[in-house]
């Protein structure tokens, strides 16, 4: 993509997200996945220090909606963990948790463990 498309998506996606807010509410499971695609392009541009925030504010969120142990919130903080450990190269340390190797590290443990444990909302369990 080249920086204007970039520009262009990121103002596209902020009014999603405003829309998305305004409309669904701004603990919805719809602002979450507009604050989750907002952290992706901008964390592709290698803005990781901005994407971490939103990714945590889209885990709190779906925390908040279906608990520990849903498919969402292990997407969240494998996105998180993910966005830690592509900008260790920027930053030694992370604003969430300290060392940034450690806490990716303890993202990826948290999404397993999330992918692991049945959920109430699957289906056939």
């Amino acid at each position: 993509m080249l920086k204007g498309e970039y520009e262009e998506a990121e103002q596209t996606l902020r009014a999603s997200l405003e829309t998305m807010q305004r409309v669904h509410g701004p603990q919805s499971a719809e602002a979450a996945q507009a604050l989750t695609l907002l952290a992706d392009l901008v964390a592709r541009q290698g803005r990781y220090e901005q994407a971490e925030p939103l990714i945590q504010q889209a885990l709190a969120i779906r925390r908040a909606l279906h608990g520990e142990r849903h498919p969402d919130v292990a997407a969240s903080i494998e996105a998180l963990g993910s966005t830690i450990t592509t900008g260790a190269t920027t930053s030694a340390r992370s604003p969430t948790c300290g060392s940034r190797s450690k806490c990716a590290a303890s993202c990826t443990r948290r999404a397993t463990r999330c992918l692991r444990r049945p959920s109430i909302t699957s289906p056939g369990r």
